[in-house]
């Protein structure tokens, strides 16, 4: 069997949209080529660049789980997936919001996380912001 000849299957268009790249088909976009520092970014919470999801959102994602809608970390609070709230979380804004707390959806995963970002800070800059000034016992970041 030659090589040229395998086909993948196609990835979820959540991949596209998480890696910043077209998907197929879509016309080519202009990507800034440089992003503004979050407190420079006067429509934070907005999409800004491709993909549809803001500078300070794709950070805290990039830090959290780099992406990786199945991440975890053992702990009694249960982080879990993008953002890597807590399942206490995951509960309460998933009823509000008719989604499963564990689901791996990519953007279901995302809407959670917005509603969390939303109500504890306000604005993804400003978890952002938060996050990058609190750090825990063995060097690791919160928000």
């Amino acid at each position: 069997m030659q090589l040229g000849a395998l086909r993948l299957p196609r990835p979820p268009d959540s991949w596209y949209r998480l890696h910043g790249r077209p998907e197929p088909g879509a016309q080519p976009q202009s990507i800034p080529s440089a992003i503004p520092h979050p407190q420079a970014t006067p429509a934070c919470g907005r999409p800004l660049i491709a993909g549809g999801i803001d500078p300070c959102t794709r950070e805290i994602i990039a830090a959290e789980s780099g992406g990786n809608v199945r991440a975890s970390y053992p702990s009694a609070q249960r982080p879990f997936g993008l953002g890597q709230l807590t399942y206490e979380n995951r509960v309460m804004l998933g009823r509000e919001l008719g989604i499963n707390p564990d689901t791996t959806d990519y953007s279901e995963q995302l809407r959670l996380m917005e509603a969390y970002i939303s109500r504890r800070y306000g604005s993804p800059c400003a978890a952002l912001a938060f996050r990058q000034t609190h750090i825990t016992r063995n060097g690791s970041h919160w928000y």
